[in-house]
């Protein structure tokens, strides 16, 4: 194989990654901004949750109640999802 040949073939090698690097790029952007969405509902949820008990309901505040909770009924009879549901 001549050095052409080789310069080429490095060259299509070189295009694939970089198609490959923008994709994955482009991917981990859509994967980020539906994080993004996903945690901005969650925080509108827990405001209107704090707006109607009147009071603010930190992520802490809810892993000690959950905490205790699970503690004190034993974990096989909670279900920590349904408590958090409820909060």
């Amino acid at each position: 194989m001549t050095t052409i040949g080789k310069g080429a073939d490095l060259m299509e090698v070189l295009k694939k990654k970089m198609r490959q690097a923008k994709e994955d790029t482009e991917r981990l952007k859509d994967e980020n901004e539906e994080i993004s969405r996903k945690l901005h509902i969650e925080i509108q949820r827990r405001e209107a949750v704090s707006v109607r008990w009147g009071v603010f309901l930190s992520p802490d505040y809810i892993n000690v109640c959950l905490y205790h909770a699970s503690h004190s009924f034993g974990a096989s009879q909670l279900d920590k999802k349904s408590i958090r549901s409820i909060l």
